[in-house]
């Protein structure tokens, strides 16, 4: 693993999903190290136990080796939960026999994928790129107020 060089704190909360222990605590471990909170399940079903639990701002996954049945836990877990994870943003990791995976997910939320093996600092370049997508944009601006006159905007 590469050294990280820069250091984000944004209070944004991650689910990290992946089936096998060690990888599981190596993202975790990255994602904590640049302040992100991070949750962390080997399988659906503690997925959705997080989900249920707390507002998620973007779920990163480990396809392993099923990538079609991820693909399918995330679609189910979205059905679940469709108010919160809508247009929650979606990074894969997977090998790169699976490169087009990202497209097989519902093309209004934004998903990524990225290959194995991984480079940290482009983990957490993709993380930050991808939490500037519109469900965090609405959710800063849900105080905006219509202007009261016509072509001036209140800040």
């Amino acid at each position: 693993m590469s050294h990280i060089t820069h250091r984000h704190r944004s209070g944004a909360t991650l689910l990290v999903v992946d089936p096998r222990p060690v990888s599981l605590t190596a993202l975790a471990a990255v994602i904590d190290s640049q302040g992100y909170e991070c949750y962390c399940a080997r399988n659906a079903k503690a997925a959705c136990k997080a989900v249920e639990q707390r507002p998620i701002d973007m779920i990163v996954w480990d396809v392993a080796d099923d990538a079609a049945a991820a693909i399918d836990q995330i679609h189910a877990l979205r059905e679940l939960h469709p108010e919160s994870l809508a247009d929650v943003p979606v990074i894969l990791i997977a090998e790169s026999c699976w490169a087009g995976l990202e497209t097989r997910l519902d093309p209004i939320s934004p998903a990524r994928c990225l290959f194995k093996p991984l480079d940290p600092n482009t983990l957490i370049d993709l993380i930050q790129q991808s939490l500037w997508v519109p469900h965090v944009i609405r959710g800063h601006h849900l105080n905006v107020q219509k202007p009261q006159r016509p072509g001036w905007v209140q800040l």
